[in-house]
């Protein structure tokens, strides 16, 4: 939003949310304030509430497995 503005600011991270929320349980309510409110302010108030909420998940890493990827490529 400092680069461009609340309002650009805002509507350009609405199409990223669900890609940064993917995974976490019960994420939806939250999603769908997200891509609903103008406010800078209450973006900012949500995204706190989402930090709070999920401060103790556990998140498990591992490898991308990419085995045979030129076989299955949607380019070629």
């Amino acid at each position: 939003m400092e680069w461009k503005g609340p309002i650009a600011g805002i509507n350009e991270m609405r199409r990223h949310y669900a890609n940064y929320l993917r995974g976490l349980p019960n994420i939806k309510e939250y999603r769908n304030k997200l891509v609903r409110i103008t406010d800078p302010k209450e973006v900012e108030t949500i995204l706190d509430e989402i930090k709070e909420t999920y401060k103790d998940m556990v998140i498990e890493s591992g490898h991308i497995v990419l085995e045979n990827y030129h076989e299955h490529c949607p380019i070629n």
